[in-house]
């Protein structure tokens, strides 16, 4: 199972000895989005010097993808952007969509469910809440916009300040 992890503004990245251990158990790409970047990679290496680029002040979601929809490719990494609202998106579970083509289906809600709310409203509003608690099972999601503000849904574990959708790591 993939693991989506939320760091919200001011909290520190988790140690790298623990982002090691959850590329080997989840090794089918590594992404993660701040409010103005999104990043996705099939290397580990690479995702770990472009994430300590990153000011460790800013809110973040970071995802390590175990491939159950889609092919193990780039494209299908977490998080995925709309660039006309600037929302990035992540999930972790499998959700009851029927994916298009090769798309995940955590991309096909994004895309086809989830996306349409948000233009009207933004991560904030009933319609987007109401549409993903109506899929969302034992799932974890979590939207951040371009201002760093992050909405989750489902249960997250807290540790030191960091919300993470499993600790199968």
């Amino acid at each position: 199972m993939c693991i989506l992890i939320v760091k919200p503004a001011g909290a520190a990245l988790p140690p790298q000895h623990l982002l090691e251990r959850y590329a080997q158990r989840n090794p089918h790409g590594f992404g993660y989005a701040t409010g103005d970047k999104t990043y996705k990679t099939m290397s580990f290496k690479a995702f770990m010097r472009e994430i300590a680029k990153e000011d460790a002040s800013e809110a973040m979601l970071i995802h390590f993808r175990l491939a159950t929809h889609g092919s193990k490719k780039k494209g299908n990494c977490h998080p995925f952007k709309d660039e006309a609202t600037g929302v990035a998106f992540a999930h972790n579970g499998i959700l009851p969509v029927r994916p298009i083509g090769d798309m995940t289906d955590s991309e096909t809600a994004f895309r086809k469910l989830f996306q349409p709310h948000i233009v009207k409203g933004g991560i904030y509003s009933r319609a987007l809440a109401q549409e993903v608690r109506n899929i969302i099972g034992g799932s974890k999601v979590a939207f951040i916009n371009a201002l760093g503000q992050i909405k989750t849904f489902g249960e997250f574990t807290e540790i030191d300040g960091i919300y993470y959708s499993n600790l199968r790591y």
